[in-house]
């Protein structure tokens, strides 16, 4: 079984921009609403595969365990 870490951000907002999108899988008690802006990603939530594409958007509400690869 993978490891599922708790991630704590210290604002109610936190933006990020990140290249070649890879994250392991976590959860927070945070929305979390992702724009691809290029290229494809796979989230992984809750156990279900979703495949992105540029200018595709995911929302992952709080306290799903949720990983991008």
């Amino acid at each position: 079984m993978a490891k599922i870490f708790y991630e704590k951000w210290s604002t109610p907002v936190h933006a990020a921009r990140r290249k070649g999108y890879g994250f392991a899988s976590h959860m927070h008690d945070e929305t979390e609403i992702v724009l691809l802006t290029s290229g494809t990603t796979e989230l992984v939530c809750d156990g279900k595969k979703y495949t992105l594409y540029s200018g595709d958007a995911a929302v992952v509400f709080p306290n799903h365990t949720h990983a991008y690869n």
